[in-house]
């Protein structure tokens, strides 16, 4: 019998400005509610990493963060390309 396929995503936290000095235990915190590979970017007041679908709502809840979003894709054009 095959077990259910947990989508994840990839997500971008933002971490409120009275809490970027602390940023370090802001990411040990969202480890805890559930996000994997953490990387706290201080410089930029952010954490990224994966979490499923189901777990977005505990790291809403991280003291701390101001938001979590998605994380986009970008994709650039080759050097060569031709300008559009």
């Amino acid at each position: 019998m095959a077990g259910k396929t947990v989508k994840t995503l990839e997500v971008v936290v933002t971490v409120a400005d009275t809490h970027i000095g602390r940023i370090d235990d802001v990411a040990r915190q969202l480890a805890a509610a559930g996000l994997a590979a953490p990387q706290a970017l201080g410089a930029a007041g952010i954490v990224t990493g994966k979490v499923s679908a189901t777990g977005l709502a505990a790291l809403r809840r991280v003291t701390g963060v101001l938001a979590v979003e998605a994380a986009g894709n970008v994709q650039l054009a080759p050097p060569d390309a031709d300008i559009q």
